[in-house]
């Protein structure tokens, strides 16, 4: 006889395939965030090309060999601060389509 409990997590998503340890550095930089803006700031909107322009900063930065691996101001790896800006983005241009502002060419200008 089975004693475990029944549980009907198929098709649910695996939380365990995203251990705490692996966005620690991600939820440095919200803190970082929250206290360098507010709390919830980057839930206000933002524009894509603002988000691209901080994830390639920061990649930058992150492959020039004179700098430091860890940005100057959050003492957070650079990368951790690309992956930020990404999910970021993601939720920007999921949330507020109409603030995305990335370049665009019409289907008539490709003739």
């Amino acid at each position: 006889m089975n004693n475990l409990a029944e549980r009907k997590n198929e098709g649910k998503l695996r939380w365990r395939n995203f251990p705490m340890f692996l966005i620690r550095p991600l939820a440095e930089v919200a803190q970082f965030g929250e206290g360098k803006y507010s709390i919830y700031n980057f839930l206000k909107g933002g524009s894509q090309n603002q988000y691209l322009d901080c994830i390639k900063r920061h990649l930058d930065a992150y492959e020039d060999p004179k700098q430091d691996d860890l940005d100057p101001e959050s003492r957070v790896n650079h990368l951790a601060h690309v992956a930020w800006n990404a999910l970021v983005a993601i939720y920007m241009i999921e949330n507020f389509p109409e603030l995305d502002d990335r370049f665009k060419i019409k289907d008539d200008e490709t003739d």
